[in-house]
Parts: structure tokens; sequence; C-alpha cells
């Protein structure tokens, strides 16, 4: 269990903080665009 959070770490350590804010940026636009859409 522990060697799995370790690697987890691992990889949140290798991801750039803000690539995941723009990726989550995008993803939120997206999310809203879907919706608009839905409703009309």
């Amino acid at each position: 269990m522990s060697r799995l959070g370790n690697e987890g770490r691992r990889v949140f350590n290798r991801i750039d903080v803000e690539d995941v804010r723009t990726a989550l940026k995008k993803l939120g636009k997206k999310v809203l665009r879907d919706t608009r859409d839905r409703r009309v």
C-alpha cells in the first residue's frame, strides 16, 4: 500500500500544476458548452 502511495506521489510530482489548471479550465469550458447545448 505504501509503495502504491509513493508511486502516485511520484506521478503527481511529475505533473506540472499549471498543466493541471489549464486542463481543468478546458474541461470546465467543455462541460459548460455541453450543458448549454443540451438546454437548447
